[in-house]
Formats: structure tokens, sequence, C-alpha cells
């Protein structure tokens, strides 16, 4: 049984969130939460709340009981981007790129 979840526009690069998605696939829920409370990553809070979520639609929606789900997909692809103007010497223009992120995420039954 699968349950899965999404994250839409986040505001930290792919590069950043996927660094923190590593950390974290392949484990089970219970351990990847641990590892997501104490981790000083600006991207540990938006994915342990992913993770809760994923869980909580879990037992809602297949009535699962026990916590023996593991993160068996997390993915990390971009979303889009914002541009912005930052001005340079002599009148010129530069353009700020804040990256946007999408996650997806899906929990599997350890059974």
């Amino acid at each position: 049984m699968k349950a899965t979840a999404n994250l839409r526009y986040l505001n930290i690069a792919p590069r950043k969130v996927n660094s923190v998605a590593k950390l974290i696939r392949g484990m089970d829920v219970a351990s990847a939460q641990a590892h997501l409370r104490f981790l000083t990553k600006r991207a540990s809070l938006p994915l342990l709340k992913l993770i809760n979520s994923a869980f909580a639609n879990a037992r809602h929606n297949l009535q699962a009981t026990g916590s023996d789900f593991l993160i068996k997909e997390i993915v990390v692809t971009q979303g889009p981007m914002l541009k912005r103007r930052f001005p340079r010497s002599r009148g010129r223009v530069d353009i700020k790129r804040k990256r946007r992120s999408h996650v997806r995420l899906v929990l599997e039954d350890k059974s």
C-alpha cells in the first residue's frame, strides 16, 4: 500500500532541498522524523511536515494502523523561478533568480 503527499512552490532552491532529501531516502518514518527534528538545515522543517502529512494520508485513506512505513521515494524537482532585478554599477541590471522546489513523497508499507 502506498501513500503520497506533494509539496509545491517551496521557496528553497532544489539543490538545498535535495541534500536533505538524500539523508532520509529509504528510512522508516520514525527515524526520518527524528533525523529531521534535529537537523539544522532550513529545508528540514518543510520536509518534516510533508512526512507527517503523508503518514496522516496513509492512516486516513488506507486505514493503516501501524507506523511501519518506509520512505520509498522522495523526488525534488525545480518549480517556477522568480526573476528579480538587482541594480549594478553604471545603470546596469543583473537578474536574481529565486528558485523554487516541488517535492513528491511516497510512503510504502514495510510488509
